[in-house]
């Protein structure tokens, strides 16, 4: 498998410095080593980039708050990109290094496609030893016994052909509620394109860390202009709106909608069109009107 992994970093200090230490080495052990980029300028990147031998854009397109967009690190990653397949992946995110294998056998199927997962959440505060033997059947142990599988809201891996995703909306990143994640599932479906879920053959593990607290009106108005960009509630598509999972076994099978699934489409349907009636008919604008 070759595969570019792109993320924008912290800063890294305190905790996020041990934990994107952890993350990027976790990168580094996947054979065959992907290419990595780092975005962005914050305090440590610079330095971790060069530690590791990785790419690093410090530039970014950013919108009148500052906030990184996150459209610009697609592009700039697609520029640059010299394997076929792409991965989004979150800053803290350790990564089984059974992915590239899997993402072989997925592909080999599903060569079109996009490849989502949810993540392992434990309180891990200390340095990982990546260089020893066995390093992650331990951690993988105590994930099982001391983590939480967090909820299908939540999508920490999105691996996908590279360009694939470079017409996304300006999202900015961050919290609260970016919404590119969400966007990302829709397009798929919305281009007829599997949307294949991973999380029950990886242990893919998020490494918990104090969040940004509540921020301020100007920066909480981001949430309501992602949301505008998104198209609405109604485009709000989550791992729940997989084609296909793969099972613990490794086995490739699609995914059969049940009752809960169909209702919530037709509801997201009326959302949709409800919402395209009220933008285009009455000039409506989440942002503007701040509603629900």
């Amino acid at each position: 498998m070759q595969l570019t992994l792109f993320t924008l970093p912290k800063r890294f200090d305190g905790v996020f410095a041990t934990i994107q230490h952890n993350a990027l080495k976790s990168w580094l052990e996947l054979k065959p080593t992907p290419e990595i980029f780092l975005f962005g300028d914050e305090s440590g990147t610079r330095e971790a980039a060069a530690l590791y031998g990785l790419r690093h854009f410090p530039e970014l397109a950013v919108n009148a708050l500052g906030t990184p967009l996150v459209n610009h690190l697609f592009r700039t990653a697609t520029q640059y990109t010299r394997t076929p397949y792409q991965a989004f992946v979150n800053a803290d995110i350790i990564l089984d290094p059974g992915l590239p294998d899997l993402l072989d056998k997925v592909i080999a199927q599903k060569s079109r496609s996009l490849i989502v997962s949810r993540r392992w959440d434990i309180d891990l505060n200390e340095p990982l030893a990546t260089d020893q033997p066995g390093w992650f059947e331990r951690l993988a142990q105590r994930v099982r016994r001391e983590g939480e599988l967090y909820s299908h809201h939540g999508m920490d891996l999105f691996v996908f052909p590279t360009g694939f995703l470079d017409h996304m909306p300006p999202f900015s990143i961050g919290w609260p509620g970016a919404k590119y994640d969400n966007w990302m599932v829709y397009a798929a479906r919305k281009k007829g394109v599997p949307v294949v879920e991973v999380t029950h053959a990886l242990t893919n593990i998020h490494q918990n860390h104090p969040t940004g607290g509540t921020p301020n009106p100007a920066k909480a108005l981001e949430h309501w202009i992602n949301l505008d960009l998104l198209g609405g509630h109604g485009c709000c598509y989550d791992i729940l709106d997989s084609t296909h999972i793969v099972t613990a076994e490794g086995a490739l099978q699609r995914r059969r909608p049940d009752a809960n699934d169909r209702r919530r489409e037709a509801f997201r349907l009326v959302q949709r069109l409800r919402y395209k009636l009220r933008r285009h008919l009455l000039g409506f604008r989440y942002a503007k009107n701040n509603l629900l």
